[in-house]
């Protein structure tokens, strides 16, 4: 079950996203993948931050090939940093 936050209506652990991916991959692989995948909170360590909204997601990256997940990190590290 997601954790509600004051913030938020919503938000999931890591082993949630993982059932939640676990539970499309049959459509995914059906489809023959996804072109874009938007999220809130990113790839772990691509841009994310330690607070629970921000926190990114290890499981988002086995759905990305290489080549994706590097050019999202060169995108995210051309843009301004956050204060």
């Amino acid at each position: 079950m997601p954790i509600a936050g004051k913030n938020s209506e919503c938000m999931y652990t890591e082993e949630e996203m993982k059932k939640r991916i676990n539970k499309l991959r049959p459509v995914l692989m059906a489809m023959g993948g996804f072109d874009v995948l938007v999220t809130h909170a990113p790839l772990r360590h691509y841009g994310d931050r330690e607070d629970l909204p921000h926190k990114g997601f290890e499981c988002f990256e086995e759905l990305l090939n290489k080549k994706t997940a590097e050019a999202m990190h060169e995108y995210l590290k051309s843009l301004p940093k956050e204060n």
